[in-house]
């Protein structure tokens, strides 16, 4: 039986030197009479495992319970709120990147959190370092290299896809009659206001009876190599990130009047946080109200040591930390 939880301790993680962490989504959700409430979570836990082993990731345990409202017809079902969701995400990310690391991936393999799209845009757009995986074209591959017979859309919950995953991985998890549990329902046009109940009786959409382990095999292989564009999208982020902080003030800070010589030195020496998006720390060797007036408009203010301006590239300066 694979370990759904990361076993790590904190010396293997320190051997290991992450510079990203992987948060498997999962639910806990009907899906049919013959996989079990946590099926989303076993898969995203497995394909986080694959891929930290492969990219030497920093493995976080599954987000276990996400927004199923959708399944809530069926006993067992039970649901967060997506700005719950929303917040749990914020408070990882904040917890990883404080700790060293520089990024974050979602391995999200509920269709329901519609929310986590949401989050990788509004993050990535605010200077965070966020990816979500699987995506669909990524899911399309990995159904061609396993020789899945059907798509994303018409296998869409506790069908051929999720049954070869969890029958590789996890085959103990899987109950006899997935084989005759066959379900289909193309057109869901209505799907948020219906919920899954809507369009099926025993909670499946798809086709269980075409699952295998070795279609499972080949699922995963293929996400773990699709995931390697989106860790190099993410660490050349964070190149670029660095660079800019490093060579070139502050539009801004410059449009005060400050001076700005010996930036890149000021960067070097004074670079506190690594992964996060600078706040601009100013020291224009002013008396301090007045500089502190000034600096208190565009961001934090450095307040130098005696010690620290005695240093010729301290003197006077602009530096993002």
């Amino acid at each position: 039986m694979n370990q759904i939880l990361p076993t790590a301790t904190t010396s293997d993680e320190k051997a290991r030197g992450a510079d990203c962490a992987v948060l498997p989504v999962g639910s806990f959700e009907q899906h049919g009479d013959y996989l079990p409430l946590i099926t989303d979570t076993v898969i995203a836990s497995a394909i986080s495992r694959e891929l930290a082993n492969s990219y030497s990731l920093l493995q976080l345990p599954p987000v276990t319970i996400s927004c199923s409202h959708e399944h809530s017809a069926w006993r067992g079902t039970v649901s967060i709120s997506s700005s719950t969701l929303h917040s749990m995400i914020d408070d990882i990310y904040r917890s990883i990147t404080d700790s060293g690391l520089t990024s974050l991936v979602i391995v999200n393999c509920h269709g329901g959190n519609y929310v986590l799209a949401n989050i990788v845009q509004e993050g990535n757009a605010h200077g965070k370092r966020i990816a979500l995986f699987p995506s669909g074209p990524d899911w399309a591959d990995a159904r061609q290299s396993g020789r899945l017979a059907t798509s994303n859309h018409e296998d869409m919950h506790a069908g051929e896809l999720e049954a070869s995953i969890l029958l590789h991985v996890n085959p103990e998890l899987v109950r006899d009659g997935y084989q005759a549990a066959d379900w289909t329902a193309d057109d869901r046009r209505h799907l948020l206001t219906t919920g899954m109940s809507g369009y099926t009786q025993n909670g499946v959409i798809g086709r269980p009876s075409l699952a295998s382990a070795e279609k499972g095999k080949a699922l995963l292989a293929s996400l773990v190599e699709s995931f390697a564009s989106v860790l190099e999208i993410l660490r050349r982020a964070l190149r670029e990130q660095r660079l800019r902080t490093r060579a070139r003030p502050s539009d801004d800070l410059m449009g005060l009047g400050f001076d700005v010589t010996r930036v890149a030195a000021l960067g070097e020496y004074f670079e506190r946080v690594k992964g996060r998006r600078p706040r601009h720390a100013v020291y224009c060797g002013q008396p301090r109200r007045r500089w502190e007036q000034r600096a208190g408009r565009v961001g934090a203010v450095f307040d130098p040591s005696p010690q620290q301006l005695r240093k010729p590239d301290v003197a006077r300066g602009v530096v993002s930390v």
